[in-house]
């Protein structure tokens, strides 16, 4: 702290202090930091990146994305930019708009099980079944103990019929996350269906 008394120029400073009060969770104090520092530094691309994630984690997501798309105006191809602008126009209900962001995300990290996993819940919402199911497949051949992948791939076979294969994958989801409500009744109406004989399957 005692370098922003010396001197207001010391822009590492202001991050490094803008790092420790999120971690308190002192978001509007960091916030004023992370502003300070990019007047400081304004071609500087990480501080609005870490400014625009306060934002989101304080609810605030348009100012998020206004500065997450000015990350992307200096940096088109930034992936971490691109994924998060896609982050949140999905909360913000836009999963039409956040596709193309979590495709350049995917194109530029396609070893990435989260970001697959956002771009197919994309599509899911979309009802774009075939790239929603690619996606998330690929999603669980990439990290099997991801449960948002397995959750979302349980709906998406379930919602085509195939309440076998979406049996699976939510069982293993409650596995890997017992206390998670919207599995656990997902994987209760599944197995309904099943004892119902409406499975088309083998």
């Amino acid at each position: 702290h005692e370098a922003i008394e010396i001197s207001p120029i010391y822009m590492d400073a202001r991050v490094n202090i803008a790092a420790a009060l999120m971690q308190t969770g002192r978001t509007e104090e960091a916030m004023q930091h992370y502003r300070a520092a990019m007047r400081l530094s304004p071609g500087e691309a990480l501080i609005p990146m870490n400014l625009a994630v306060a934002l989101m984690g304080d609810g605030r997501l348009e100012e998020a994305a206004d500065l997450f798309r000015q990350v992307l105006e200096r940096r088109p191809d930034d992936p971490s930019a691109h994924g998060a602008l896609g982050v949140v126009l999905a909360r913000q209900g836009r999963s039409d708009e956040a596709i193309p962001h979590f495709k350049k995300a995917v194109e530029a990290s396609p070893s990435d099980a989260e970001m697959r996993v956002n771009l197919g819940t994309a599509l899911l919402k979309q009802e774009a079944w075939r790239e929603a199911h690619a996606e998330l497949t690929e999603a669980v051949r990439l990290d099997p103990t991801n449960i948002s992948a397995r959750k979302n791939l349980g709906v998406l076979l379930a919602r085509q019929g195939l309440l076998l294969e979406a049996r699976t994958h939510l069982e293993e989801a409650v596995r890997l996350a017992p206390d998670d409500d919207g599995a656990r009744k997902n994987l209760e109406r599944v197995r309904a269906l099943i004892q119902e004989g409406a499975d088309p399957g083998p």
